[in-house]
C-alpha cells in the first residue's frame, strides 16, 4: 500500500514540475510581447495557480501519512495477534509435555514403586525422591539416605538438576533453606565426588556458582544456594552445618 501511494505522490509532483514549468514559459512569452517603446505590463496573476500547487502537495502529504498511520496500525495489530498465537502455542506444548509425562509414568513404568516418604517425577520416572523438612550436618543426612538405600540427592546432569531446582522452589520457601547434594571432597581437597563414588570431572557437568567452589579445607561439603539467590551450587558451609537435605533411591519394580 504504501509502494502505490509512494508512487502516486511522484507521478503528482512530477505533473506539478511541468506545470509550474509551463506557468514561467507563458510569463516569459507575455513580457515578450509586451516589449517595445512602452514599458512591459507584467501580470502577476498568478498567486491563484501557486495556491493551488501548495494546497494540493500538502493534501497529497497528508494522504501519505494518513496512509502511514494506517499501515502502522495494522502492524501492531498484527504483532499483537501473533504474540496471543504465540502465548497459545506455548500453553499447548506446555500441555502436550505433561500429557507425554504422565503417559511415561502411567505406561512405561507403572510397574514401578518407591519407599514410603519418597516421590516419582515425570521428568525422571524411573528415580524416588525425598525431600526432607529437618536438619541434619552432612555426614547425618547422608546416613539418613542411606538408610533407605539411597543416596544424598546426585544432579549430574542439567535436566535432572532443574526438575530439582522447581521442587527447591515450592517445598523451600525459606530462603535460607540451602538443602545438602551429595558432592563432596573430603577425601582429597579439590577432587570433588558423588555420593555414589563418581567424580565429578567424569560426569562432564557442573553448577558451581560464580567464585566456587572455596578452595579450603574447612568446606568440603556441597549443597544448593537458594534458588532465590544463586540457583547453584555452592560448598561455603562447614560440613557440621544443619541443612535440610535432599535423598535419591531407584524405583523399584513391583513384585
Amino acid at each position: 500500500m504504501m509502494l502505490k501511494v509512494a508512487a502516486l505522490l511522484v507521478i503528482l509532483l512530477v505533473t506539478l514540475q511541468e506545470a509550474d514549468r509551463v506557468l514561467a514559459m507563458g510569463l516569459r512569452f507575455s513580457l515578450e510581447e509586451k516589449c517595445g517603446n512602452d514599458p512591459p505590463i507584467i501580470n502577476m496573476n498568478i498567486g491563484g495557480e501557486e495556491t493551488g500547487t501548495v494546497q494540493l502537495a500538502k493534501q497529497i502529504q497528508d494522504m501519505f501519512e494518513a496512509n502511514q498511520a494506517v499501515v502502522i496500525l495494522k502492524l501492531e495489530q498484527q504483532v499483537k495477534e501473533l504474540a496471543e498465537g504465540q502465548k497459545d502455542l506455548q500453553i499447548q506444548v506446555k500441555n502436550l509435555t505433561a500429557d507425554l509425562c504422565r503417559t511415561k509414568m502411567d505406561c512405561c513404568n507403572k510397574n514401578l514403586t518407591c519407599p514410603s516418604g519418597y516421590e516419582r517425577f515425570c521428568e525422571k520416572p524411573d528415580m524416588c525422591y525425598k525431600f526432607a523438612t529437618d536438619e541434619k550436618n552432612y555426614a547425618d543426612a547422608k546416613s539418613a539416605c542411606q538408610a533407605a538405600g539411597g543416596h544424598l540427592v546426585m544432579p549430574k546432569d542439567q535436566p535432572t538438576n532443574d526438575l530439582l531446582l522447581n521442587q527447591i522452589m515450592a517445598r523451600y520457601p525459606d530462603p535460607l533453606s540451602w538443602p545438602w547434594i551429595g558432592l563432596t571432597d573430603e577425601a582429597e581437597e579439590g577432587t570433588w565426588v558423588w555420593d555414589d563414588g563418581a567424580t565429578l570431572t567424569g560426569t562432564g557437568w557442573s553448577n558451581w556458582k560464580e567464585g566456587f567452589p572455596r578452595d579450603s579445607t574447612l568446606y568440603n561439603c556441597a549443597f544448593w544456594a537458594h534458588p532465590y539467590n544463586s540457583k547453584a551450587w555452592n560448598n561455603g558451609f562447614y560440613c557440621s552445618s544443619e541443612c535440610p537435605y535432599i535423598c535419591e533411591v531407584k524405583a523399584a519394580a513391583v513384585n
